[in-house]
């Protein structure tokens, strides 16, 4: 009797999964979870830097320096592809990424200049020299190879894509749309 019992637990334990009409969920070892943090990391240094240009702006104000300056993004681009390859950034990627955001930044200074000839706005008094800005500057942008190197894999999928979306509607919603699009253009599909 026993053997019998036991032959029955047996037989009901494997056909009961199949006879189980609900749907399985996913194996996370077949399917295991994105870590999404790479693409908030990324966003958020974009953020930072992209804040920081409000700043730059000020600066330019008060000396009357232009906002393009071409000699300094050129500068800024060799610095950064070959910094970049150390993360095993190709060097376009790491180019496209860093003009759009400096294309972005043209853009909040832009805004930020005809806000201030608008008001007739004295010269700042509240800024920092532009040498400790450029060692910010550029402590940020060695975060932004990094954060870029790391989410680069992820926002290859559709999935990434999405969260890039996501993310960027909630984290860049104070910014206006030319500086957003600018910014978020080399990581969309």
């Amino acid at each position: 009797m026993r053997h019998a019992f036991l032959a029955a637990v047996c037989l009901l334990s494997l056909t009961a999964p199949a006879c189980d009409r609900r749907a399985a969920a996913p194996s996370t070892a077949a399917h295991p979870a994105v870590d999404y943090a790479a693409i908030d990391v990324l966003l958020q240094r974009m953020h930072q830097r992209l804040e920081l240009m409000h700043t730059v702006a000020r600066i330019k104000w008060n000396t009357q320096a232009p906002i393009f300056d071409p000699e300094r993004e050129q500068a800024l681009l060799k610095d950064v592809v070959e910094r970049g390859q150390s993360h095993a950034l190709d060097a376009e990627v790491t180019r496209s990424f860093f003009v759009a955001q400096m294309e972005a930044a043209k853009f909040i200074q832009e805004s930020d200049f005809q806000r201030w000839r608008a008001e007739k706005s004295p010269p700042f008094t509240d800024v920092p020299d532009l040498p400790t800005l450029r060692k910010q500057l550029d402590a940020l942008n060695r975060e932004l190879l990094a954060a870029l190197a790391q989410a680069r894999p992820i926002l290859n999928s559709p999935e990434g894509q999405h969260q890039l979306d996501d993310r960027a509607r909630q984290l860049f919603a104070d910014f206006e749309a030319p500086v957003r699009g600018a910014a978020l253009q080399p990581l969309r599909r």
